[in-house]
């Protein structure tokens, strides 16, 4: 099997450099961030490549890898994910586009979000008012009884649980008016997330400024890259914010005190702060880098791969598909529905979309073939290929090896040792794993 040779394990002493490090930003936890391995990545494409040409992310995520690449390459940063083609827009493409955020805008979008606020509190005075009874309970100091008269709270609220039934008059409105806004997703107010995940991820009160923030961006931000930094700006908000373990695969279950202490501990955020402060740092972060010419898409990995014009623009491809059985469309629904902004009905406990996308990369009979169809099209494009691999996906390195040669095209693995998070909580928070950087280049049949 290729050359495979021993790196130094990513530690921590790597996290604080990356935290200093003026070409990368960070939005949100993701599992699978390749955060840590950005050095590496960039190391390995520069030894493939020259200044200038173009980098396929094909799999961005939340855009690191290009966000670390876009000084010294032009990026083309590719996610079927919604929320993926905001960040790499608002981190990534907008390198090229002027960014105006004066003061008189910044005083408009924190006006337009008072107006929606104010008429959310309005509708539901009484909940919202038992809500912030609860956030305010003295730190560590949740006892059974309280607990239970939580859960109760929580279960009033209407959800695929229970049917979208509830006792209470609020409660009912908010489901009646989200029903109305199916068709007309941009009515005043915005309500989408209260409605979605109030008392799971979120306070209401934290739900509703989410609903707000959203709502000023439509109404105050018409340039594209503006509007995309803000929301970039909010799904920060919304990531940092959430009592969740850093996804939203499923809220918390307050199954004793101590885990209604550690949801509490989050409550208290105030969701406009975070914003503003992203928001702040994004715009800062654009003074520095030179205008390349980058482009953001959200496409199915095969339809780009055939797309002629932006192969052209491509000579590396960067592949870090999911590694499990595990959809990542499970684990960040909620952010999917922030972007979309559609007013979906949820589906079961987890009030997932019932549009989410499912990969081929996580389903066991079906990964070879999709490995199949990557190594195909960057071989008959004639596209060098840097693949990122675990030791723990559904396919073997070795059946990765066949499939690359198979396809006239080179197979060398560098191996690092990589502590994987986890993003949980409790227990253990990562895993120790065997992490690729394999690259492959086209090799002319004798």
């Amino acid at each position: 099997m290729g050359n495979t040779q021993q790196n130094k394990t990513i530690n921590s002493q790597r996290k604080i450099e990356l935290r200093n490090d003026e070409k990368y930003i960070h939005i949100m936890k993701y599992m699978g961030s390749k955060r840590e391995l950005l050095p590496d990545i960039r190391e390995e494409i520069d030894k493939i490549s020259s200044e200038g040409e173009g980098v396929l992310d094909i799999f961005a995520g939340t855009g690191s890898v290009g966000v670390y690449l876009r000084d010294k390459y032009d990026v083309i940063s590719n996610d079927v994910q919604s929320y993926s083609g905001v960040i790499c827009d608002a981190l990534i493409s907008s390198c090229s586009h002027e960014i105006d955020f004066n003061k008189d805008l910044l005083s408009k979008i924190k006006k337009s979000f008072k107006k929606n606020r104010s008429a959310l509190l309005e509708m539901f005075p009484k909940t919202v008012d038992k809500s912030r009874k609860f956030v305010i309970t003295e730190k560590r100091g949740w006892t059974e009884e309280g607990r239970l008269k939580y859960i109760k709270f929580f279960e009033s609220f209407p959800s695929p649980v229970n049917k979208f039934k509830t006792r209470s008059t609020e409660l009912k409105r908010l489901y009646e008016q989200y029903l109305e806004r199916e068709c007309k997703a941009n009515k005043f107010p915005y309500m989408q997330t209260t409605f979605l995940f109030s008392e799971t991820y979120f306070s209401i009160e934290q739900c509703i400024d989410i609903d707000s923030i959203r709502y000023a961006i439509d109404k105050c931000l018409d340039g594209k890259i503006e509007k995309q930094i803000a929301l970039a700006a909010l799904v920060y908000a919304h990531s940092y914010c959430s009592s969740g373990t850093g996804h939203f695969a499923q809220f918390r279950d307050l199954k004793d005190v101590k885990s209604i202490n550690d949801v509490f501990l989050y409550r208290d955020r105030c969701v406009w702060a975070y914003f503003i402060k992203k928001l702040e740092e994004i715009i800062e972060f654009q003074k520095y880098y030179p205008e390349r010419d980058h482009l953001s898409v959200n496409m199915d990995y095969r339809e780009l791969l055939n797309d002629k014009d932006i192969m052209k623009r491509v000579d590396v491809i960067y592949a870090d598909p999911p590694y499990s059985f595990v959809h990542y469309s499970r684990f960040y629904h909620a952010t999917e529905s922030l972007i979309k902004y559609d007013y979906m009905l949820p589906a079961f406990k987890g009030r997932y979309r019932t549009d989410r996308h499912q990969s081929p990369f996580c389903q066991k009979q079906n990964v070879a073939k999709a490995f199949e169809y990557l190594y195909d099209a960057a071989s008959k494009n004639r596209k060098k290929v840097i693949l990122s691999y675990a030791d723990t996906a559904m396919i073997s390195l070795a059946e990765l090896e066949e499939i690359a040669t198979d396809k006239g095209l080179t197979f060398d693995a560098r191996e690092i040792d990589y502590d994987h998070s986890t993003m949980g909580r409790e227990g253990h928070k990562s895993n120790q794993i065997k992490e690729y950087l394999v690259t492959s280049t086209f090799r002319e049949r004798q």
